[in-house]
C-alpha cells in the first residue's frame, strides 16, 4: 500500500509517518517514502512503480497536495506531490472503475475534507477520517484496506405469498365466488391435466422461478396448489375454457 503526501509542514510530515506505522501495527504493509531513503533513487520511477504494484494507494488530504493534485501548486511547489496526483488522474483516465476503489483519500486529525484535491471527488465520493492514531480512530480505513466491511446483509429468504383481496377477471370472463372441491377431484385433475400445465401456467401468469420450484413429474399437483394458496381455483373453470380443455372443466362442474 502506498502513501501519497505533499511535504506541507514538519508537523505534517511526522503525522503521514505515525499513520503508516499505525498500519503497519495492524498488518497492513504500508510503504512511505522516507523509509526508502536508504539509498540513491530515481524517485520518479520509484513512485510509479510503487503506484502501480500497490493494493490501495492513500492520498493525504492537506492545503498543499489539493494544490498539487488541482494543478495550483507553483512550478517549484511540492514537485513529488505534483508528480504523484498526475500519475493518479492518468490512471483514473485509464480505468476509472478499478482506480476509484483503489485511491482512498485521508484526513489526518485537524485536516479538512476540503482539502482532498477535486479529482478525488471530496464531498460525492467516500473519504476515510483518522480521529486518533489507534486502530479505533482509523477502523473506517483499516476495515477497507483489510476488507472487513463493518455490515454484512443478512440471506435473502422466500417471498411472502398473500391471498387476493379483491374479485378478479380474465379474459372477460368473471370467476365469482370462492371454488371448493374435495379430494378426489383434485386427483382427477392432476391425473389428466398432463402436458397442458404449462399453458394453465401461462394464462395465470405463473413466473418461471416459481415453475422451476415444482416437482418433477407433478407439475399439475403444484399448478393447483399453487392456485389454492392464493385462493383463485374458482379461476379454474374459465382457464381450462381458454386452454381447449373443456374435458376438465366437466370434471370440476360435475364435482357433488
Amino acid at each position: 500500500m502506498f502513501v501519497t503526501y505533499a511535504y506541507e509542514s514538519k508537523g505534517h510530515e511526522e503525522d503521514v509517518l505515525r499513520l503508516c506505522q499505525l498500519l503497519r501495527e495492524n498488518g497492513v504493509d504500508a510503504r512511505l517514502d522516507k523509509w526508502a531513503a536508504n539509498r540513491r533513487r530515481d524517485w520518479g520511477e520509484w513512485m510509479r512503480e510503487q503506484i502501480d504494484r500497490a493494493d490501495f494507494v492513500l492520498a493525504i488530504a492537506s492545503p498543499g497536495y489539493r494544490r498539487a493534485g488541482d494543478g495550483d501548486a507553483a512550478a517549484d511547489e511540492h514537485r513529488g506531490a505534483q508528480a504523484e496526483a498526475a500519475l493518479l488522474r492518468d490512471r483514473l483516465q485509464e480505468d476509472r472503475a478499478k482506480w476509484r476503489e483503489m485511491i482512498l483519500p485521508v484526513v489526518l486529525p485537524g485536516g479538512r475534507v476540503a482539502d482532498i484535491p477535486s479529482f478525488l471527488q471530496p464531498f460525492s465520493g467516500t473519504h476515510y477520517l483518522v480521529d486518533h492514531f489507534t486502530a479505533a480512530g482509523a477502523e473506517d480505513l483499516l476495515r477497507v484496506i483489510t476488507r472487513q466491511p463493518p455490515y454484512r446483509p443478512p440471506l435473502r429468504g422466500h417471498v411472502t405469498v398473500f391471498a387476493p383481496s379483491v374479485l378478479y377477471t380474465y379474459r372477460g370472463m368473471a370467476c365469482r365466488g370462492e371454488a371448493i372441491y374435495d379430494g378426489i377431484t383434485k386427483l382427477e385433475f392432476c391425473r389428466r391435466l398432463g402436458p397442458n400445465w404449462p399453458e394453465l401456467s401461462d394464462y395465470f401468469e405463473i413466473e418461471p422461478y416459481e415453475r422451476m420450484c415444482f416437482d418433477r413429474g407433478g407439475e399439475p399437483r403444484c399448478v393447483w396448489e399453487w392456485l389454492q394458496i392464493r385462493g383463485r381455483l374458482r379461476e379454474l373453470p374459465c382457464a381450462l375454457r381458454m386452454i381447449g380443455r373443456d374435458d376438465l372443466r366437466k370434471v370440476l362442474d360435475d364435482q357433488p
